[in-house]
């Protein structure tokens, strides 16, 4: 047997392995280590010609695996390229996301910085109002006891009345008071608000 079979070896060194074990497998001098019918044989040959596993061969695991990558090459083929593509597009939707992520975070900063320009803006705005009005009110106190010096009581007045609308200021109300006691003169001041009775 092991005659035979380094016999077959050398007589084809570059036959499949499959094939070898297949033909001594077939001429086993043991009957028992033969092909039971020639239709085993012809399943075994009928295998090994569509590239399948023999009988007769002992494979290893390497084997096996290379075979069957061998006989499945289309399907891992197309599997390999969906995993490519599937990395590929779950590569580009993580960008997407971050690049959104950052766009986000961008415009989310932008925002903030746009609230803080306009409260500041809001405070200037108020500043602005506030010196108008001083402003307002000292021009108009200034107009009243100019008025009150020139002995225009009703200007001295509409300009005082004008700055106290604003805010209480000493000199404003004391153009209004001088205004008003050269109309109606200093005698009304002082006179009671209610008649007395006569006796």
């Amino acid at each position: 047997s092991e005659g035979a079979a380094g016999d077959l070896r050398e007589l084809a060194p570059d036959a499949p392995a499959e094939l070898v074990a297949i033909a001594e497998k077939a001429m086993a001098p043991d009957r028992g280590r033969r092909y039971a019918s020639a239709g085993d044989l012809a399943e075994d040959l009928r295998r090994f010609r569509t590239g399948r596993l023999v009988g007769a061969h002992h494979y290893s695991a390497g084997d096996v695996l290379r075979r069957w990558l061998r006989r499945h090459r289309a399907m891992i083929g197309l599997a390999a390229a969906s995993l490519v593509v599937l990395g590929a597009v779950g590569l580009v939707a993580v960008q997407n996301i971050r690049r959104e992520r950052d766009v986000a975070e961008d415009a989310s900063a932008l925002a903030v910085v746009e609230a803080v320009r306009a409260r500041e803006a809001g405070v200037e705005a108020g500043r602005q109002r506030s010196a108008a009005r001083e402003h307002l009110v000292a021009a108009q106190t200034a107009r009243a006891a100019d008025a009150v010096e020139l002995g225009a009581a009703d200007e001295a007045m509409l300009a005082a009345a004008s700055a106290l609308a604003i805010r209480e200021d000493p000199i404003a109300r004391g153009a209004l008071v001088a205004g008003a006691s050269s109309i109606v003169g200093p005698d009304l001041w002082s006179a009671p608000l209610v008649d007395r009775p006569r006796e």
